[in-house]
């Protein structure tokens, strides 16, 4: 009798197996080719299909105020919008990283800045973003350092880091049939413009901060920044360090802006890199370019991106601005 349920007990468990792992390949294989806001640049730099000249590298600040657009146009180049929304630069390097592993050296990366670049999150955010590549070690060590970080289950058993997320599900089927993404966002290599008005929640944050904040400087980011730094210098890869323009009334409330500026004013000398300080820029004193203090929205950041072109010329020799040129049909 024992015997009998033990045999039964291990169909009822084995069987399905076979069902789970071909389910699990269809929904991963089909978010391989995705395009939504989550997997669309992680599968560019993991299929090689970026070819570009210029990086920009950092936050959502570097994601929704850099335009590849006008930057194309201007500079007559190729470039890629790295950025990501809610990570600091540790987990910026690793898809910086990723990127130059996959995909040709570029000849030019422009690292944005902010007052928290050099601290890091306590959580893993937008962790959906991660799902499909668990079999990737290195993704296992990027996101380790996180709470919510992914555990056994979710990297070995099959369809366990799917649970509760029906959209990838679905769209990963629906990609695996058709062999085509069925989710196209409007973006151009990943610059995502948001033409939004100024949505007033500063005012909440200054009143809930009345003595100001304390900008932290983590010493492992701090030490990763400076290893990116050398890693540029090693592999002949032109550096820009750029502090994007932020509302002039936030600035105030970082206590210790000033040293956060200072750091990187010293490690661009330190390192005879350009660093092009927006702070004081025209744009910051007026609301209508933002869509929050830290943020512009499309029409502040297409202006911002004529003017950082401009001021990038003049920062870059006449051989490595023609070595940015590309044809048209090559972007």
């Amino acid at each position: 009798m024992l015997k009998t349920f033990v045999y039964k007990a291990a169909l009822f468990i084995i069987l399905p197996l076979p069902f789970a792992f071909g389910l699990h390949h269809a929904i991963t294989q089909g978010l391989l080719l995705s395009r939504n806001k989550y997997l669309g640049t992680w599968n560019d730099i993991r299929s090689s299909k970026i070819k570009s000249k210029i990086y920009i590298s950092g936050s959502s600040r570097a994601r929704v105020q850099f335009s590849t657009n006008i930057i194309d146009s201007m500079l007559h180049t190729n470039s890629y919008n790295l950025g990501m929304e809610g990570y600091q630069f540790s987990m910026q390097d690793y898809r910086l990283k990723m990127a130059l592993k996959y995909n040709p050296k570029p000849k030019c990366i422009v690292q944005v800045l902010d007052f928290f670049s050099l601290h890091d999150r306590s959580d893993l955010f937008e962790y959906q973003q991660f799902l499909p590549y668990l079999s990737d070690s290195s993704i296992i060590g990027a996101t380790q350092q996180y709470k919510g970080r992914f555990n056994w289950f979710q990297i070995h058993v099959p369809l366990y880091r799917y649970n509760s997320e029906a959209f990838l599900i679905k769209e990963g089927i629906n990609n695996y049939i058709h062999q085509r993404p069925t989710v196209i966002e409007k973006i151009n290599k990943n610059y995502a413009p948001q033409d939004k008005k100024w949505d007033g929640k500063f005012e909440e944050f200054k009143a809930a901060h009345p003595r100001g904040e304390f900008a932290i400087v983590d010493y492992k980011a701090k030490a990763k920044f400076l290893s990116f730094l050398m890693m540029c210098q090693a592999k002949n890869i032109k550096l820009i360090l750029v502090y994007p323009p932020e509302y002039s009334e936030f600035q105030s409330i970082i206590r210790n802006r000033k040293e956060i500026i200072d750091l990187y004013t010293r490690y661009a000398n330190d390192f005879n890199i350009p660093f092009l300080d927006y702070s004081n820029h025209p744009l910051s004193r007026s609301r209508r370019y933002f869509y929050n203090s830290q943020h512009l929205n499309k029409e502040g950041a297409e202006i911002f991106t004529q003017q950082f072109c401009r001021d990038l010329t003049t920062h870059l020799d006449s051989a490595t601005l023609q070595s940015l040129i590309v044809s048209p049909n090559s972007k």
